[in-house]
């Protein structure tokens, strides 16, 4: 398969790529470096600078490519800063997403798989979120996500995702290495 994977140079985007590539796929990582390092991809990975949340600049980056499937990963991803910057976080990712799903359609991509969040889209549980839990976001970063899944939801291609609509298990003792947690 041809895969487009946004945020692709960023930790979830970088290991989404390697899987792919490691069983064969053709992959092309997109990236606005804000977060991710080119230097997460392999050498030999195609990769395109540009920012999601501008359509024009996507749409010239793979201009003329067609994809099987797009993978989703960008976004901005830090709750408190999403309170500080509530434009940043609503145009990279609402915009981003209608951007990334407007393409997947446009290449009718067979498949598109948006990576969401788990926890911010449910607000403060009692007890760990489930597929039966209310998303009541209490933060900009979960509003903008649970407003993404609604993007997606909508599209005109099959999609699958990682979040409120899809696997919604937020409840994990994993994190990216630079990441600590406090019990």
């Amino acid at each position: 398969m041809r895969v487009l994977v946004t945020g692709g140079a960023g930790f979830l985007g970088s290991n989404v790529v390697d899987a792919l590539d490691a069983r064969g796929d053709l992959v092309v990582a997109l990236d606005d470096l804000s977060t991710g390092e080119r230097g997460n991809l392999a050498p030999d990975i195609a990769f395109r600078q540009v920012d999601v949340s501008d359509e024009h600049a996507l749409e010239r980056a793979v201009h003329g490519e067609g994809f099987d499937a797009v993978v989703h990963c960008a976004a901005k991803t830090k709750v408190v800063e999403s309170m500080e910057k509530p434009d940043l976080y609503r145009r990279v990712i609402v915009d981003g997403t209608r951007n990334v799903t407007r393409l997947a359609e446009r290449v009718h991509a067979q498949i598109l798989v948006n990576i969401s969040t788990g926890g911010a889209m449910y607000g403060e549980t009692k007890s760990c979120a489930n597929e039966h839990a209310k998303a009541d976001p209490d933060s900009n970063y979960g509003r903008f996500k649970l407003e993404a899944e609604g993007i997606v939801a909508d599209a005109d291609v099959p999609f699958w995702g990682a979040g409120a609509l899809g696997d919604r298990s937020p409840c994990t003792d994993r994190a990216p290495p630079s990441v600590t947690t406090s019990t």
